[in-house]
């Protein structure tokens, strides 16, 4: 800081290099006081991070540090119908970069709710393409856990017009069967996935 007030820096002086040094440093700090206040109570509990950006490297550099497990939403790795071809090779990215093993969130949406921006077209789809993520995820050695987000539908008037088929239950809390039996069902395979076990997956109906 005395460096700051003391010193003027013309244009052109600092990089691209520097401003991203300093992103990372504002992140190792960000964790860093989270990390020791938790501690300060809590000795026992993992830490499972902040869920920043993978977009920068530094970002996940400096939180990774101060995490036991680095945990991103990643919603774009599960695209419905299809698993990013470049899944590997991200979480292999991501996981270097952190230092941690890695814990994914998972977010489908169908369109039979009535509900915007569905990926997949029906329930039986989102419990499917799930349970095919599930199998992907649970085979890649870097990757821990997954987890849903969220448990119940958001009523309309109380989100912004991105709300969408989030849940397992809808406003009303009842269950959307067709999703939930098939995820259910592939959670009781995550083990055989993660031991090299089993390879089956379902097919989507066309």
């Amino acid at each position: 800081l005395e460096f700051v007030k003391n010193k003027s820096i013309k244009d052109g002086q600092v990089t691209d290099k520097d401003k991203l040094e300093f992103l990372e440093a504002i992140a190792e700090q960000f964790a860093k006081v989270l990390h020791d206040t938790l501690r300060g109570y809590d000795q026992y509990h993992m830490i499972l991070g902040t869920r920043p950006t993978r977009t920068y490297p530094e970002v996940v550099r400096g939180t990774g540090k101060y995490c036991d497990i680095f945990s991103m939403s990643a919603y774009d790795l599960n695209q419905g119908y299809k698993i990013d071809p470049k899944f590997n090779e991200i979480i292999d990215e991501v996981s270097g970069y952190a230092g941690k093993p890695i814990m994914l969130g998972v977010l489908i949406a169908a369109q039979d709710t009535g509900l915007p921006y569905g990926i997949v077209r029906t329930q039986i789809d989102r419990g499917i393409s799930y349970w095919r993520y599930l199998a992907k995820t649970a085979n890649h050695p870097a990757v821990v856990g997954l987890h849903w987000f969220q448990y119940f539908d958001p009523p309309r008037k109380c989100y912004d017009e991105q709300a969408a088929n989030w849940g397992l239950v809808n406003e009303k809390d009842e269950p959307y069967e067709d999703a939930v039996n098939l995820i259910a069902q592939a959670n009781k395979m995550v083990y055989a996935y993660a031991l090299g076990l089993s390879t089956f997956v379902p097919e989507f109906d066309n």
